[in-house]
């Protein structure tokens, strides 16, 4: 007798949520009755995975590959399964070495990889059917991770809603259209968005409306002087995760200014794997108060700057 049917279901979605932690909850071999709460649970979705690295795009295997992923997006839609997408595209650069005949001169200075545009995968028809999928079912994905070339292409395709949209993953410069998801991903507020750094975003595409309730944002990659349209990109900024940051740009003398404009976005910051001593500025001017350390992972929380005057 399966006694967990006596349970109120609250409690079977709690500790589902808890054996699922952290990221992807499977529901095999159990009954009905568990399995109908799993597939009603936020955190149950299909995974699938397009990587285009290292592969033969002009394989059988592949096409048959890229019809099985189409088909699977889709059937997620139809039976009302949550989906998490990720496309890892060959950088742009690949292509235009691989045009490149070996037998010829090659000049560093001279050779353009713009040239080669021509040779973008989005000519081949296993791309071109994924994204139309991707584009025809993006409100059932509730994670999205995009790395590799040709975003531009990549964004026609993701200028629909995507409702249910919970963590967006760059492994890039987050330079998005202004249009992004129609500016309807609601769900951000609850996740976050992880990009590479802000250093080549578009001033034009500052404001984002489809980010304007995003409240977390990890950076891979950052200078303290990338960050000064953070406002008005991420208005509703509470957490701000730093990794592998340039610790040059972060030492020194800091402009007491920036930092209070940066506070008022993002009241939070949390630097991963960086020392405290790497963020403190020279001499103790400033004062930064919450220094945690964490095992071997030292974090920082930073909070606004404060003269020694007004210090008690």
């Amino acid at each position: 007798m399966d006694r967990s049917v006596l349970l109120p279901f609250e409690l079977l979605s709690l500790i589902l949520d808890y054996v699922g932690q952290p990221d992807v909850l499977r529901c095999a071999q159990v009954t009905r009755h568990w399995r109908s709460v799993a597939t009603a649970h936020d955190m149950f979705y299909c995974h699938m995975v397009l990587n285009e690295n290292g592969i033969n795009t002009s394989s059988i295997a592949w096409e048959f590959r890229v019809s099985r992923l189409s088909n699977l997006l889709r059937s997620c839609h139809r039976r009302n399964i949550h989906a998490s997408v990720e496309l890892a595209l060959r950088p742009e650069s690949d292509f235009a070495y691989d045009t490149y005949d070996s037998d010829s001169q090659f000049d560093d200075e001279t050779f353009d990889c713009s040239s080669y545009s021509d040779e973008s995968p989005l000519q081949f028809s296993w791309l071109e059917r994924f994204l139309q999928a991707l584009r025809q079912h993006l409100a059932t994905v509730i994670r999205l991770s995009i790395s590799g070339g040709y975003k531009e292409q990549i964004w026609n395709d993701l200028r629909q809603p995507a409702p249910l949209l919970r963590l967006f993953r760059i492994a890039d410069d987050l330079d998005v259209p202004h249009d992004l998801f129609a500016g309807h991903a609601p769900r951000l507020i609850l996740k976050h968005v992880v990009a590479d750094s802000l250093a080549r975003t578009n001033i034009s595409t500052s404001n984002v409306p489809a980010f304007c309730a995003v409240s977390s944002l990890t950076l891979l990659n950052t200078k303290a002087n990338d960050l000064t349209n953070l406002t008005s990109l991420f208005p509703a900024l509470q957490t701000l995760s730093v990794s592998s940051a340039s610790i040059s740009h972060w030492k020194g003398d800091p402009n007491i200014w920036w930092y209070r404009q940066l506070h008022r976005s993002a009241p939070a910051l949390h630097f991963s794997d960086l020392h405290p001593a790497d963020v403190l500025p020279h001499e103790g001017r400033y004062l930064y108060r919450s220094l945690v350390g964490c095992d071997t992972q030292h974090i920082a929380a930073i909070t606004p700057p404060h003269s020694h005057d007004n210090d008690p």
